[in-house]
């Protein structure tokens, strides 16, 4: 049978499976297999007919194999009746298609015949990586659970898979491992109950051949911000390297460019493009905290502006500006050249350098700088804004930084509050 008409096969029982789970998640079983594809129907049974009390009836079978694998995938499953005639004496969706077999690439698009190296075993995890973000994504169109099974392969192919699922995996999701008893581990047992007949004679209709341990997920979803880590540039040593240094509370220097056209940050492997004004807020809250400044806060004490406030307000604007000088490179860089700029902006019609103009001169540029970063950012890095409140850690600025803007604008917040 050529495999035209067998993906074919595979793609309408799964639009069937597809309709008939669309009130509910859509199951998946992924796994990682190498040259033994019986690894995958014992799997499959297992978790659809052992399990309990909650079967798991895949409506999408998903694989990451090598190039060898794939091919003999296709020849013991695909041109072979076993997993129809499986899927239709247990009365599941054939739920398999040979589109849904994954095999990781080199640099010029070729398929690894096998993954034996360091290059093709990179070349695997991100492909691991790649599929497990994929259906984990919160924005995909069909909810789904995934039953991750890391029997099939090489050690470290099942390694790659488990670690994927617990960076990614929900709630709900699972990880297994399968064992086969003894005398059944032949090349042609492929699950209990099949037609064929094991090598010694005997039928293989026992239910209690395959052995399945399973794994909650261990999310890290909570000790660390894990939509950062769905950066498609982020590859498999890169995350991990990530999560490790923001579990040990490592922050690592920023970069910066406030150009004209060309603002943006970039916090380890994460750059954002963002507004000069977002730029301006986020080295002016790092200042703030490397001075030792503490917080900026924008909420009032009550419904009044207390003197404290209000002098507390009027000193974060002019930290504000100085930081945007520094940016902007005025003239010279110079406090008074700063002053002058000041006193036209703030000679404007209907600016009164009152609490409430200066209130909302920050609002907008600190809660667009939040959306900005929420997502992106390390909790080592965080800008917390709970209830007007802003700060930053002072590890945002390098020493070169800091020594470059510390000076400057400690120069012209003094004499900008003379002004």
């Amino acid at each position: 049978m050529d495999s035209k008409p067998q993906v074919t096969q595979g793609k309408a029982p799964r639009r069937r499976a597809a309709n008939a789970a669309a009130s509910r998640p859509e199951n998946i079983l992924l796994a990682v297999l190498g040259t033994t594809p019986s690894v995958l129907t014992e799997t499959w049974y297992a978790i659809a007919k052992l399990r309990r009390p909650d079967p798991f009836v895949p409506d999408r079978v998903v694989v990451i194999t090598s190039g060898k694998g794939r091919r003999l995938l296709k020849e013991q499953l695909f041109d072979t009746p076993r997993v129809e005639r499986m899927c239709r004496s247990n009365g599941w969706p054939m739920a398999f298609a040979l589109e849904d077999v994954h095999v990781p690439r080199d640099e010029h698009g070729r398929e690894f015949e096998d993954v034996r190296n360091s290059r093709e075993f990179t070349a695997f995890a991100n492909t691991v990586l790649r599929v497990v973000r994929a259906f984990t994504d919160p924005e995909r169109k069909v909810p789904c659970r995934i039953h991750a099974s890391i029997a099939g392969g090489r050690k470290t192919m099942g390694y790659y898979l488990g670690q994927s699922m617990n960076i990614f995996g929900r709630p709900g999701d699972t990880i297994s491992h399968i064992i086969v008893k003894q005398g059944y581990e032949s090349d042609d047992f492929f699950y209990p109950g099949q037609d064929e007949l094991l090598r010694n004679g005997s039928p293989a209709d026992a239910s209690d051949i395959i052995e399945m341990t399973e794994f909650p997920v261990v999310s890290l979803a909570k000790a660390t911000n894990i939509t950062r880590l769905k950066n498609a540039d982020m590859q498999f040593e890169d995350i991990l390297r990530a999560i490790a240094e923001e579990q040990s509370g490592v922050v690592l220097p920023m970069e910066c460019s406030a150009r004209r056209g060309d603002a943006w940050v970039k916090f380890g492997a994460t750059r954002l493009a963002l507004e000069p004004a977002q730029v301006v807020a986020i080295y002016w809250l790092a200042w703030r905290a490397r001075a030792g400044q503490g917080d900026a806060v924008l909420v009032r004490d009550g419904d009044r502006y207390t003197d404290r406030y209000a002098a507390h307000l009027r000193r974060c604007f002019l930290e504000y500006q100085a930081a945007k000088a520094w940016l902007d490179r005025l003239p010279g860089e110079s406090a008074d050249t700063l002053v002058d700029a000041l006193r036209q902006e703030m000679a404007a019609p209907g600016w009164k350098n009152a609490p409430a103009d200066i209130e909302h001169f920050f609002r907008p540029r600190l809660s667009r700088c939040q959306t900005a970063l929420e997502g992106a950012l390390s909790s080592a890095y965080s800008i917390r804004a709970e209830e007007g409140v802003y700060s930053a850690p002072g590890g945002f600025l390098t020493d070169r930084e800091f020594g470059e803007l510390g000076p400057f604008m400690a120069k012209a917040v003094k004499r900008l509050s003379r002004a």
